[in-house]
């Protein structure tokens, strides 16, 4: 398993706590482990039930990466050294929970990344329900992906990110819903807005596909924000993103 060619280690996707542990171990046995990972390792998928203090040491040695998708379980019980570990990061996309690094008053823009982040997904479907953990404020934001709850959900929240969110490009709700539901619920709070796509789930494959017939989740959305606009398409229109 020891290989030092980097590009076998440019996109790193990490399921379980021994292959955790077993990457840990690569790395190690390089003649310099921070600047191999620092180098190397450039998207970076941590997934679940990975120990936390896995997921440190990982952050640590992989101090390069820009896009990373760090779903785990159970949540952090270290937020604040997640958070640091995080921020440290060089980050363009990020897919995580809010509550990995926040424990209470969260807000995305205490965040040093919250400048230059450009895709990101929020797992923590209260998001739209209590505030927008100032997501308005990331006037360079172009994909975001967030969780729809009819009964958490308010619409005044989704309109201020639309609103205020002006480099944004493409807007996925997902939701367990049905696409008649969601398409009702957003024509209710008169939100049509073309950038807004609607799906039934995320997985951390939709942003790393497993081979290339799949697109990531965010070409996805761009395909059919580019098709509304093509065929002067409403909201409504072939809001499903499929795989």
């Amino acid at each position: 398993m020891v290989r030092s060619e980097p590009i076998l280690y440019t996109v790193v996707k990490l399921t379980r706590e021994g292959q955790a542990r077993r990457f840990i171990t690569c790395l190690r046995l390089q003649k310099s482990p921070h600047s191999f990972a620092h180098a190397a390792v450039k998207s970076l998928c941590i997934y679940g039930r990975i120990l936390v203090t896995s997921t440190l040491e990982i952050l640590q040695y992989c101090s390069g990466v820009t896009s990373l998708v760090i779903w785990t379980s159970p949540i952090s019980a270290m937020p604040v050294l997640m958070r640091e570990h995080v921020n440290a990061l060089p980050l363009r996309k990020l897919s995580f929970s809010m509550t990995s690094m926040f424990s209470t008053s969260p807000s995305f823009t205490i965040l040093d990344i919250a400048s230059v982040i450009t895709h990101l997904e929020i797992l923590d479907p209260w998001v739209l329900s209590t505030g927008t953990v100032e997501i308005e404020a990331l006037t360079q934001l172009t994909h975001l992906s967030l969780r729809l709850d009819f009964d958490l959900s308010h619409p005044e929240n989704l309109q201020k990110i639309l609103y205020h969110c002006a480099s944004l490009e493409v807007l996925i709700l997902h939701s367990p819903e049905s696409q008649n539901n969601v398409n009702a619920w957003l024509k209710v709070h008169d939100i049509c807005d073309i950038r807004t796509i609607w799906t039934t789930g995320s997985s951390w494959w939709d942003w790393f596909p497993q081979n290339s017939n799949h697109h990531n989740i965010w070409d996805c959305g761009e395909d059919v924000v580019a098709w509304r606009h093509r065929e002067k398409g409403m909201c409504q229109d072939i809001q499903c993103i499929k795989y």
